[in-house]
């Protein structure tokens, strides 16, 4: 039996949770009811309890720092925020130090119990591991979910593989037990504006999801499979009802339930995406497909919620007939040029194209892919050690998009900077040369040196080079190398007993008068006034 400690520094709060739940048939004990922060940690690492049921805003210590320490004595607690705040920067940090669920005053039934039976299994779990008897069993039963899982794998990858003619057969197969009716896809997809979840947001958001999906629609289906995908839920249904009445009714009510998640998780929307209802297993592929397109359909003018998957009106549009070669022409041309405010012209003129089109959302992202990729690939192709990020990248951001002008800001915002990271490109490279010719000319100072020589040893025309050498250092070739001279001289005047002769020499003068006249030109001192001065 597990044991579970509860710590709110309100009474009555503490009476509510204690009364809320049967603890005897859920198999746990409460063991103490605790008041205040410190308190509660030193019973915590004194009897280390199973759970911990704590609120975050406690006297003496609050219920984050409690937690803090409390994992580090016994990382395998599990811990349960209740707290009455909408704190993004709390839940944030509670999610960080492993809390196993936050929820929100007014405290649910329903929901405590649901996170009481995730951590029971995630304990029975780890007990069964050291149960060879138990371990066999609980492997059995995780076996069935994951063959149930394999026909939602297999129907995204191999959907040719997969034989869909037979229901008995087909049961047996994936341990399923779907029945003569009517069957969907569902896509559930959750997003934030502006940024991609993080692995421990996805993951906390997608079994929220996930249960309230259980929840909701478990008793208006014959038979219900979830899978989570690329960031996503995809939920295939076996109902009674072809209109899907109940089970659309029970999604809107789930509405309520994911606007709290906000609390939690800023700028997060969620989007359901419901590909079209089939009379039989053959159809699942295609309302998948369907499914998984109805939730590119969200940058429509009017933002919805639920998106039911509907055949484009103006038929099969492709992204050829809005980027046509005059705008792959211009894009190209704007492209060589540098210049972004070219580009952000033939982008609102595509934008206007599309715009009639806008929930056409496949057909949106299509356009914005082939752009993307010209943009890349051209790019690549004017300069190929140009570190870009792959096409992939852009892919997964296209899903931090809710409309069209998002999507079109985000891909002026991008282009603009593969330009800027083009033209730091250019610039470096002109440099590396000026780079190398300095390098040189500080190693060989006192050889004779000359323009021709230089430019022969980095490869550049003469001309060329004193020109790019003279905008890159403020200087002309010959200053330069005398500069470097007079500043080795110096430093062997005031080190140094040689003489003045050996200096000149040494620095690659051989006549020691022109050496004098050019020392006292850059410093206005002769070299034995200066050796006088600074020896």
């Amino acid at each position: 039996m597990l044991k579970v400690l509860i710590v709110d520094d309100e009474v009555k709060v503490c009476q509510l949770i204690l009364h809320l739940v049967d603890w005897d048939a859920m198999n746990l004990e409460v063991v103490d009811i605790l008041h205040d922060g410190q308190t509660a940690l030193e019973y915590i690492i004194e009897n280390k309890p199973d759970i911990v049921i704590s609120d975050i805003r406690m006297p003496n210590c609050d219920g984050l720092e409690m937690i803090k320490q409390a994992k580090g004595v016994y990382p395998e607690i599990s811990f349960i925020i209740i707290s009455g705040y909408s704190n993004f920067e709390y839940a944030q940090n509670a999610i960080h130090y492993g809390v196993q669920d936050y929820l929100l005053k007014p405290l649910r039934k329903e929901e405590l119990v649901n996170t009481l039976n995730k951590i029971k299994e995630k304990h029975v779990s780890l007990v069964e591991q050291q149960i060879e008897q138990v371990k066999w069993k609980s492997l059995a039963e995780s076996s069935r979910e994951k063959v149930k899982k394999s026909f939602i794998a297999d129907l995204i990858l191999n959907p040719e593989k997969v034989n869909l003619n037979d229901l008995d057969e087909f049961n047996k197969e994936y341990h399923t037990h779907f029945i003569e009716g009517y069957y969907a896809v569902l896509k559930i997809q959750p997003f934030i504006r502006g940024r991609r979840l993080s692995d421990e947001e996805r993951d906390m958001v997608l079994t929220k999801i996930q249960q309230m999906l259980r929840e909701r629609l478990t008793k208006y289906c014959e038979e219900i499979i979830f899978m989570e995908y690329e960031d996503s839920i995809i939920l295939i249904i076996n109902v009674n009802d072809p209109s899907l009445f109940e089970v659309k009714k029970q999604l809107k009510k789930m509405r309520l339930d994911i606007i709290n998640l906000k609390s939690i998780f800023q700028e997060l929307k969620v989007y359901i995406g419901i590909g079209s209802v089939m009379n039989s297993l053959e159809g699942l592929a295609a309302s998948m497909e369907q499914a998984k397109e109805a939730v590119f359909n969200r940058l429509s003018e009017q933002e919805k919620y639920i998106i039911e998957y509907q055949s484009p009106k103006d038929g099969k549009r492709a992204a050829g007939d809005f980027i046509d070669a005059q705008i792959k022409n211009d894009l190209h041309g704007n492209l060589e040029r540098l210049n972004p405010d070219g580009i952000a012209v033939i982008l609102q003129e595509l934008k206007n194209r599309l715009l009639p089109y806008r929930e056409n959302g496949k057909l949106v992202y299509d356009c914005y892919m082939e752009v993307i990729g010209m943009i890349v690939y051209g790019l690549k192709e004017f300069s190929s050690e140009l570190e870009i990020l792959p096409v992939a990248h852009y892919e997964k951001l296209y899903e931090t998009y809710f409309s069209l002008e998002d999507v079109f800001n985000g891909l002026e915002q991008e282009i603009s900077a593969l330009l800027e990271k083009y033209t730091e490109n250019i610039k470096q490279a002109e440099t590396k040369p000026i780079r190398l010719a300095k390098q040189y000319i500080n190693d060989n100072y006192n050889l004779a040196l000359s323009l021709e020589s230089i430019s022969a040893q980095i490869g550049f025309n003469p001309a060329y080079f004193s020109t790019l050498f003279k905008k890159e250092t403020g200087k002309n070739f010959m200053e330069y190398v005398m500069e470097i001279r007079v500043q080795n001289a110096k430093n062997l005047l005031a080190a140094t007993n040689k003489t003045l002769v050996d200096i000149s020499i040494e620095v690659g003068y051989s006549d020691f008068k022109y050496f004098s006249k050019v020392f006292k030109r850059i410093t206005g001192l002769t070299p034995s006034e200066y050796r006088k001065l600074y020896s």
